[in-house]
């Protein structure tokens, strides 16, 4: 087979934004990319690209050796970022809900200035680092590319003109699936990118097979045909777990120090994630008596300030619940070390990465029984019904007494996929693309758990 001449992977949300880093897809990315620069891989040329108004670019130096040295940063110093003024202020001002809304507009708007001012002034400062795509060519679509100016760029160059090969990595389809969960516009938005890159795209890969099949049921609607394939991702934390945390959150600290039994819910706060249906559950167990605690971490979402309203007007907040919008990574490493269990009510995901986190540092799992989660947590969590509330109270309940024929029902794996497994079958299923001889059949993508068969 022949190799790819260059193969870029593209990242532009991640690499030139200021939001949130620790959100599930740039997590991702950050991963793939840093697995990718850092380690060989037979003598591929591998560069991390960014779309820069009207064309791709290699990221600067400075970025490309601080991703070499570790995942979790973009930043020159190999470490965290320390929370700046603005982020400080950030976290400040979501605690004030009337005060939130009254300046996300004004929010909104600096954030898309100072982006694109540091897209001019620290990424592009060198025309040289202007790539053009050439026949042989592999782009590997990392990100968030729903962005109109990248979408009208791949579609007038198009790889089938061109020569090139294009592989989307896919995360979901959930704005075409469950539109209601999502802002209007990005179901529209999303429709156009995905209809235009099932026009020009080589093949996808998705993040797990259930994505994988409800792409290939929606092109059979589309009446279309398309090659696609699917991967696992890891579980694999950014950062170990340090004796001296550092915690920019202080209140966090003290959530762990009491003895009480906590399970953590993390994820962006929106209806799709589901936080008010584990409230509900938690309610109950206080109700009857239970001693446990709810921490909720995320940043705030698609409608979420009814949901946010519930959490914080509700008796037990700060109490025996609490909601933090901004960790680090070393933060969110030392909470899935210290909790009990992680809970995850979600309606619908691609994948579900808090899942395999969890179940990685040997925590119970309680998760809704969608088929996703199936699919992700095999025997190693415990499934509740979204339509039987009750289900989780008693799973919970079994828990906190440690019933023990209960807590020995806990499966756990022998072994995990790590990221740079990852990263290697990513490389290995788009370079298989690239072959004329492909076909549609595969083999299955290595399972998260390394004790499984492919």
């Amino acid at each position: 087979m022949n190799k790819p001449r260059r193969i870029f992977l593209e990242a532009s949300q991640t690499l030139t934004t200021n939001k949130d880093l620790t959100t599930g897809i740039q997590r991702v990315v950050r991963h793939l990319l840093h697995c990718a620069l850092s380690e060989h891989h037979d003598d591929l040329t591998i560069e991390p690209v960014v779309f820069d108004i009207d064309c791709f670019r290699k990221i600067d130096s400075r970025t490309f050796d601080a991703l070499k040295r570790s995942p979790t940063l973009l930043t020159s110093t190999g470490s965290s970022p320390q929370p700046t003024f603005v982020d400080k202020l950030t976290t400040s001002i979501m605690k004030t809900r009337w005060l939130h809304r009254l300046l996300k507009p004004v929010w909104h708007f600096y954030q898309s200035i100072r982006q694109s001012t540091l897209k001019r002034m620290h990424y592009f400062k060198d025309k040289k680092n202007e790539i053009q795509l050439e026949a042989g060519d592999l782009l590997i679509l990392c990100d968030n590319t729903w962005n109109a100016d990248i979408l009208n760029y791949l579609y007038q160059h198009n790889p089938k003109s061109s020569g090139y090969h294009l592989i989307v990595l896919l995360y979901d389809l959930i704005p075409l699936t469950h539109p209601h969960l999502v802002d209007s516009r990005i179901t529209d938005q999303f429709k156009t990118w995905l209809d235009k890159m099932m026009e020009i795209a080589t093949g996808f890969i998705a993040i797990s097979r259930t994505a994988e099949s409800t792409l290939q049921d929606y092109a059979h609607q589309q009446s279309k045909t398309l090659l696609s394939d699917s991967i696992h991702l890891s579980g694999q934390l950014d950062s170990p777990v340090k004796d001296d945390v550092k915690f920019h959150n202080t209140e966090l600290n003290e959530v762990f120090s009491r003895q009480i039994p906590t399970f953590l819910i993390v994820g962006t706060i929106d209806p799709r994630k589901n936080q008010l249906f584990a409230l509900r559950a938690f309610h109950q167990l206080w109700e009857q008596g239970h001693q446990a605690q709810l921490l909720i971490i995320g940043r705030a979402g698609f409608q979420c300030d009814q949901i946010i309203h519930s959490i914080e007007q509700h008796p037990e907040f700060q109490k025996r619940l609490f909601l933090f919008h901004h960790i680090n990574d070393e933060e969110l490493n030392y909470c899935y070390q210290k909790i009990d269990g992680l809970i995850w009510p979600s309606l619908i995901e691609g994948f579900g990465l808090p899942i395999v986190e969890a179940i990685q540092k040997h925590k119970v799992v309680f998760v809704s029984d969608i088929p996703i989660h199936r699919e992700v947590g095999r025997n190693y969590c415990r499934y509740f019904s979204l339509e039987q509330p009750d289900q989780l109270v008693e799973e919970l309940i079994l828990y906190l007494n440690q019933d023990e024929t209960y807590i020995n029902a806990f499966e756990k794996p022998g072994s995990f996929l790590t990221w740079s497994q990852v990263t290697e079958d990513l490389l290995e299923r788009a370079i298989k693309f690239t072959d004329d001889r492909q076909t549609l059949t595969r083999p299955h993508p290595k399972a998260m758990w390394t004790d499984e068969s492919r």
